[in-house]
């Protein structure tokens, strides 16, 4: 019986119970404890280029198929998280399993694909991923590399991704809507911006996160409603060292300059971090949020 018929009956329903924003915050909290509880396992080892896969693959190779990682996903309209996501599966099976450079290609390609029926309610196809890759490899080479992946990882694909906490931040940070969309946009280009780069891999997903949102809300010169400082706040929700999240800022603010520098002086480089796609309409893409953050 809905309430307008229960009025017309002279029935009293209990009063509609509202949602307390002291609830949603300590709900929050309890959240963000969970998964700072269970990033320790999904981090990679931070030395595997040197001990697993003995210096026969480099940084830069690293970074080069994490920008074709990048435009699969640009290309396809892919959800902001699965691109951490699947670099973060990537790192681990190379944590785990030596993988020759001619196979690394297909290795991404299927982290990808692992990667996006976890988190996309339309996982990438195999033979799409194929096709982007110019035919590097038939989708039973994808399938096959898929299981390994799987069996490696023990199926342990439920990872935090550096935006898991981000959204779970938005809610204990003093800030408003509209802050908070602002920030979102900028803190996103920045996590999408680390997975570029080797170094960060010794970081968990928590600290990069809050490093992340800090980098964007002192770079707009942004004030929280009740005057603190964001990195306290932001060190206290993560119980991080003060100075590891300092550190991860600043590389964070490093790279974001290295970027921009680059996207300055029309580098090729600059160009596939982008996506490098003009038949692609406007989006509102972490990458093309780089453009114009700070």
């Amino acid at each position: 019986m809905d309430r307008h018929s229960a009025s017309l009956c002279c029935i009293e329903l209990p009063p509609t119970r509202r949602s307390n924003p002291r609830d949603r915050m300590l709900d929050g909290r309890r959240v963000m404890e969970n998964l700072l509880g269970s990033e320790d396992r999904v981090i990679p080892n931070p030395k595997y280029i040197e001990m697993v896969q003995q210096s026969r693959m480099t940084e830069g190779m690293r970074r080069q198929v994490v920008e074709w990682m990048l435009e699969v996903c640009e290309e396809t309209r892919a959800e902001d998280i699965l691109l951490p996501l699947a670099v973060n599966l990537l790192d681990r099976i190379l944590s785990q399993q030596f993988i020759d450079r001619d196979h690394l290609q297909l290795t991404s390609a299927a982290c990808l694909f692992v990667a996006s029926k976890v988190v996309q309610a339309e996982p990438l196809e195999a033979k799409q991923l194929c096709i982007m890759s110019d035919n590097a490899f038939m989708p039973s080479f994808l399938t096959k590399m898929e299981l390994i992946i799987l069996d490696r990882l023990k199926w342990d694909l439920t990872t935090a991704t550096p935006l898991n906490f981000l959204d779970l931040m938005y809610g204990l940070l003093p800030v408003t809507e509209d802050q908070i969309r602002i920030v979102k946009k900028h803190a996103t280009a920045l996590v999408t911006l680390t997975c570029f780069e080797y170094r960060f891999i010794i970081y968990p997903p928590s600290v990069i996160a809050a490093a992340a949102a800090c980098a964007a809300i002192q770079g707009m010169n942004m004030q929280l409603s009740n005057g603190q400082n964001p990195v306290v706040v932001l060190q206290e929700v993560t119980r991080t060292d003060l100075e590891i999240l300092q550190a991860c800022q600043a590389q964070i603010e490093e790279s974001l300059a290295r970027h921009l520098s680059l996207m300055a002086d029309g580098s090729g480089e600059a160009d596939r971090l982008r996506g490098n796609n003009d038949n692609l309409p406007e989006t509102d893409t972490p990458t093309e949020a780089l453009e114009s953050v700070f």
